[in-house]
């Protein structure tokens, strides 16, 4: 008599009526049944490296989408200020604002050579990165500023979404110049830093 077990067929060992032939033919079906396993266990194995692998390039489009959701609410907003025509007044003229933010530490990127030279004349102790140099700057020239300025006309896409990907993971204020008049710029940065 032979007994059926959770599909696993088992000679009756206690009763003595099992053969060699039947131990023979239960090895022969108990190594199929393992061999089938094994080959389960490897196919499941590797679904799960790919489904893994899937869950990481997910999570890194997710996290590159985020950055440029952000990116684009900054630009968003810029454009918002670009159209708004009231320019905030203050009550101090040019020069006194100037004095009040000359010691920011303050990174300009982009932007025409002859404007950000002007811009260096006014504010020696800021620093300023023209496009030819931006593609080889690291990110984290950006790291303990005060504020990072972007002026956009002139920079590469893919390399301003690297730097503000990264500003944002690194909670780097970073804003955007609207144009090349140096006193409203420097209207500007005093309004948004004060």
């Amino acid at each position: 008599m032979v007994l059926n077990y959770k599909n696993l067929t088992i000679a009756p060992v206690s009763s003595g009526n099992a053969s060699n032939e039947d131990y023979l033919k239960e090895i022969a079906e108990l190594r199929n049944k393992l061999n089938k396993a094994e080959q389960d266990i490897q196919y499941l194995r590797s679904n799960n490296k790919k489904a893994k692998t899937e869950a990481a390039t997910f999570e890194s489009l997710k996290n590159q989408f985020e950055a440029e959701h952000e990116g684009l609410i900054h630009l968003r907003n810029y454009v918002y200020i670009l159209t708004d025509e009231t320019v905030p007044e203050s009550n101090t003229n040019v020069e006194e604002l100037k004095k009040a933010i000359e010691d920011k530490n303050i990174l300009i990127i982009g932007g025409h050579p002859n404007w950000y030279n002007k811009l260096k004349t006014l504010f020696p102790n800021w620093s300023f990165i023209g496009v030819e140099k931006f593609a080889s700057l690291s990110p984290a020239t950006a790291d303990g500023r005060d504020k990072v300025y972007f002026f956009s006309n002139f920079i590469c896409h893919s390399e301003y979404y690297r730097f503000t990907s990264y500003m944002q993971k690194h909670d780097v204020n970073y804003g955007y110049l609207k144009d090349t008049n140096t006193d409203s710029n420097i209207k500007q940065i005093f309004e948004e830093l004060k």
